[in-house]
């Protein structure tokens, strides 16, 4: 077998192209068996490199039950956000079979480097609160991954719309609910305490995983704290919303 980082660089570029080209593609681990959460989160990275994108951000993965239930992930993971993701004026990247959760962003107000201890001392650090979609579209076939498969992926991030920000207190103690409404007519409720019991709680869980690895989150940067209903797919020409108590709605249309 290729050592290590030949393995990370073909893993990539296999991911790469299959999103460019809007064509699946095996699951790392079909080919892997044996690599690791720290091995998949390097490809993911090198994938990031292969693009030559901006990172403007970072996005939290499976941090609600009905996520985890919904594909069978058993605990949450990170991906990174890329300036061309940035779809709140017009869907432009390339699309497979995309699916849609709605979340709470949050725009982050000065460079961190440390864990929060508490969630004042969090919201200290966080500029505002922004209810976005999260368009996640795996590069597996058939929408079926493992953890480390889905970390190597990015997370399944693929693109997210921000609506208009609000202050950070509005995430603040009981949180806010959602209402998603998908192209069906169908009404998706969920609230901002799914995601690790609250948006405050994932953020904080972010900076620890990061600090785990060396990594900080610049000022700035948007964070994506994770889908809080089920995730329906998006389907081509028809506009699916959420609207966040009191904080607004935010709406797409592929």
């Amino acid at each position: 077998m290729p050592d290590e980082p030949d393995l990370i660089a073909a893993h990539a570029q296999r991911l790469f192209t299959a999103r460019i080209t809007c064509t699946t593609t095996d699951l790392v681990t079909s080919i892997w068996p044996t690599v690791t959460t720290r091995e998949s989160q390097r490809i993911a990275e090198a994938t990031l490199a292969l693009s030559g994108e901006r990172q403007v951000g970072f996005k939290l993965g499976y941090t609600s039950q009905a996520m985890r239930r919904q594909m069978n992930i058993d605990v949450p993971n990170f991906g990174r956000l890329e300036q061309r993701m940035d779809c709140s004026n017009e869907v432009t990247v390339p699309l497979i079979h995309p699916r849609i959760e709605p979340e709470v962003a949050l725009r982050i107000g000065r460079d961190i480097d440390f864990v929060p201890r508490s969630d004042e001392e969090a919201l200290m650090v966080i500029d505002a609160a922004i209810p976005s979609l999260e368009i996640v579209d795996t590069r597996y076939h058939d929408y079926v991954f493992t953890f480390e498969d889905n970390v190597a992926d990015n997370s399944s991030a693929a693109g997210f719309v921000l609506g208009a920000p609000c202050s950070p207190r509005m995430i603040a103690g009981d949180g806010c609910g959602v209402l998603l409404t998908t192209p069906s007519g169908e009404h998706l409720a969920g609230h901002s305490s799914a995601a690790m019991g609250g948006t405050l709680a994932a953020f904080r869980w972010l900076c620890t995983e990061l600090q785990r690895i060396g990594e900080t989150i610049a000022a700035g940067s948007i964070i994506l704290t994770g889908g809080l209903t089920a995730a329906p797919y998006l389907k081509r020409g028809m506009p699916i919303s959420a609207a966040f108590v009191g904080m607004g709605c935010v709406e797409l249309c592929w």
